[in-house]
């Protein structure tokens, strides 16, 4: 077996270098795996007789631990593939449920793809548990989580509850891609007209879709600028 803590030896941490960050503590969390025996251990249990991999398991896996506590998409992403390869139901459902909940959407979305094409889980199944993993990242006020509550709903069908969603981002938060989600949805449910609208004229604060002055009454059209003449006013007065 060889000696997997050499590395560690000599090891100092400063902070009075530049560019710091603060993922250097997952050197620290490498090192106490090593120090406290939990990497040869690990290695010792998944060693097979007369098979000598060409990179020790232990060692792997450690790293591997370390890379996902320090947010690397890559090694979640590697992980899930054991898991599709290897892992049961139980086990990827419990990993999807850590991805959304810890805000890595991108990871969860393409390992539930691979899912669904391999036929475990119902595309309406994985919408419902991602709308519920979300929900208390939106309610914190993750605006992200938010629209992907809302891309999870139009799935699964629930297209009026995802445009309500898309809406008040809009108006409320200025949300841009919210925008151009609505546009979507709006081309995609039969209202490519509304959707040219949105593209022209934006929302009004109410959160409904513009319309051109052109295709507004005539009386709708005289209150407008009755009420542009009067914030003018009210301008003009504060400024003098």
């Amino acid at each position: 077996m060889h000696q997997l803590t050499g590395w560690s030896a000599d090891l100092r941490v400063s902070t009075d270098g530049d560019g710091v960050v603060s993922m250097v503590g997952v050197a620290a969390l490498r090192m106490l795996a090593d120090r406290t025996g939990l990497t040869q251990a690990i290695s010792v249990i998944l060693a097979r007789p007369g098979f000598h991999p060409v990179h020790d398991r232990g060692r792997v896996l450690t790293d591997m631990a370390c890379a996902i506590a320090a947010g690397h998409d890559d090694a979640i992403d590697e992980l899930a593939s054991l898991l599709l390869d290897e892992g049961g139901p139980e086990q990827i459902d419990e990993l999807l449920r850590q991805l959304t909940e810890a805000g890595h959407d991108s990871s969860a979305y393409f390992l539930a793809l691979d899912i669904g094409e391999r036929g475990h889980i119902s595309v309406d199944e994985r919408a419902d548990r991602f709308i519920e993993w979300l929900r208390p990242r939106a309610a914190a006020g993750d605006l992200h989580a938010t629209a992907e509550i809302a891309m999870h709903l139009c799935v699964s069908g629930q297209i009026d509850e995802a445009e309500r969603i898309y809406r008040h981002l809009a108006v409320t938060h200025g949300h841009e891609a919210a925008i151009a989600c609505l546009r979507k949805l709006l081309t995609d449910h039969g209202r490519p007209d509304e959707a040219e609208l949105l593209k022209r004229h934006g929302l009004t604060a109410a959160g409904r879709t513009a319309q051109a002055w052109s295709s507004l009454s005539p009386s709708r059209m005289l209150t407008l600028r009755k009420r542009g003449v009067r914030a003018k006013r009210r301008s003009s007065n504060t400024t003098s």
